[in-house]
């Protein structure tokens, strides 16, 4: 009975460490000021309108800092344009992914459109460390789904990635 107890507590606590240890959160160190370069497009059909995370175009940036002094936010700030905070505990649309990325998107939409019986499109965005080098590479990417007049579905999905640059330390950029 006693070894049986004792079974009982070692299985217990297994489970206890497993389920701890499955929760740690991987994210990666991001901060830094970064120069966007070049884009390259992942589909045929070209993303011309590439966004930052909360939906600003990326066109006409120079320089972004990005600071980011835990896993709980990152702060991604350029000239002229308001800062974009995301919080990856608090925003259930902004997760770091198994690589340790940080990835969001947004909510989908539904709508009827004459040419497609029923649509829904969404919008994904990542951003990590890049692999060639000390910069970041940013994705963004939307997708279009749903079923054309004669109930054929369909799927359109247009994307980009983009290197930032690391050009310095991490420093506030002044508007």
């Amino acid at each position: 009975m006693r070894g049986q107890m004792w079974m009982a507590g070692i299985a217990l606590a297994m489970v206890g460490c497993a389920s701890t240890s499955s929760s740690v959160r991987q994210c990666s160190q991001l901060s830094g000021l970064y120069e966007p370069s070049s884009c390259v497009q992942e589909e045929p059909k070209p993303l011309t309108d590439l966004q930052l995370p909360d939906g600003t175009p990326l066109a006409g940036v120079k320089l972004l800092t990005v600071e980011q002094k835990s896993c709980n936010e990152v702060r991604i700030v350029s000239s002229g344009r308001a800062d974009i905070v995301l919080r990856p505990d608090d925003d259930d649309r902004v997760t770091w992914d198994d690589n340790g990325a940080l990835a969001g998107g947004s909510e989908p939409k539904n709508s009827f459109v004459p040419i497609a019986a029923a649509m829904r499109s969404f919008r994904e965005w990542r951003l990590s460390r890049s692999n060639s080098g000390t910069g970041l590479t940013y994705s963004d990417a939307r997708e279009e789904r749903g079923m054309a007049l004669l109930l054929i579905p369909f799927r359109n999905r247009i994307a980009a990635t983009c290197e930032w640059i690391r050009v310095a330390a991490t420093s506030l950029i002044k508007p």
